[in-house]
């Protein structure tokens, strides 16, 4: 099941493609999508002190995996 690993893999996922996504908006246009990449740079200069950005991709990381557990309890779809 790949969407289930991308669930479970949601915030490295959001991560990379932040860099990848900053990368490619530099080189076409000059101009950067995000202040600073990977994606928690970006809160950090936004002035999120460093416990509330951790915090905050784990309580998103840990609700993407309870999703993802949830759905794989329900069974399998007719």
């Amino acid at each position: 099941r790949p969407l289930a690993l991308l669930g479970l893999c949601l915030v490295p996922f959001a991560e990379e493609l932040s860099v990848i996504a900053q990368v490619i908006s530099f080189q076409s246009t000059g101009k950067r999508l995000l202040k600073m990449s990977p994606l928690h740079h970006h809160f950090e200069l936004s002035g999120w002190p460093e416990p509330r950005v951790v915090l905050t991709f784990w309580a998103v990381a840990l609700a993407a995996a309870a999703v993802v557990v949830a759905l794989s309890l329900a069974g399998p779809r007719a």
